[in-house]
């Protein structure tokens, strides 16, 4: 909850002292890092470069970019680093490069919640809400339920994305995905404005793929085609196969189906 922040390649893991502290105090686990302020400024940041936020989590830099801000509106690495957003969690000894992510699960659940907001605005639950009631059909195996939530959230009308449409809905859907990984297995791969997610819990297995201005039968196609269903061969548990479409026009999640 608290621990993982390294400040070199050999340092140990050291725990977020404020955060510990206060669980002593108060004698309950919370998201404490967050009562000293909001990262807003961050995000802005990161609204005004053309970073991508799917690599937040596995970013690899090396040692002038970390102690440098001089640069920072055109990447946010050094502040989400030098802020306690990011610390090292692994090194390349041969080319001297750094790899960062999350140090531990307040700082990384807080900071996606927290911008989750600016990417499924006017939002009426939090992300965490949303996530809990994803987390809860997946791991008792109602893959219509989850395909329900997402579709209405994208299909408020309130939901109105500025700008690159397609970019900001790989966003949310990796600030989703990335959120419901702290309750069940997730991973995920972006390309080419195709998200495709491989989600398990104990029970089951759900093989998700999306497809941007296509259909969902294009999608369960390329389940099939790529076989990625084969390497759960052997498993007991049951295999869910599902294929979206999102329309980049209507900004929606326009269909899906599960087989």
């Amino acid at each position: 909850m608290y621990d993982g922040y390294h400040f070199s390649e050999e340092s140990e893991g050291m725990y977020n002292p404020f955060s510990l502290l206060n669980t002593f105090a108060s004698r309950r686990f919370n998201e404490y890092w967050f009562e000293t302020g909001t990262p807003s400024f961050l995000v802005m940041v990161m609204q005004r470069t053309s970073f991508d936020i799917t690599t937040l989590s596995d970013e690899e830099v090396d040692s002038t970019l970390l102690s440098s801000i001089n640069t920072v509106f055109e990447n946010p690495i050094p502040l989400l680093y030098q802020s306690g957003y990011l610390t090292i969690t692994g090194y390349d000894r041969e080319f001297g490069l750094y790899r960062l992510g999350f140090p531990n699960s307040e700082v990384k659940t807080g900071f996606l919640n927290f911008i989750f907001q600016y990417y499924i605005p006017d939002e009426p639950t939090s992300g965490i809400t949303l996530i809990s009631k994803l987390a809860r059909a997946a791991r008792t195996g109602k893959p219509e339920e989850m395909m329900r939530l997402l579709e209405g959230l994208f299909a408020r009308a309130n939901y109105q994305i500025q700008g690159d449409a397609e970019r900001d809905f790989q966003y949310a859907m990796y600030l989703i995905f990335e959120l419901l990984g702290e309750y069940v297995r997730t991973e995920y791969q972006t390309s080419n404005g195709r998200i495709d997610i491989l989600l398990q819990t104990e029970g089951y297995i759900y093989i998700i793929e999306i497809k941007t201005d296509g259909s969902a039968d294009e999608a369960l196609a390329q389940i099939e085609e790529k076989g990625y269903a084969k390497a759960f061969a052997d498993d007991s548990r049951r295999i869910f196969k599902i294929g979206v479409n999102f329309d980049k026009a209507s900004r929606r999640i326009e269909e899906w189906k599960v087989v």
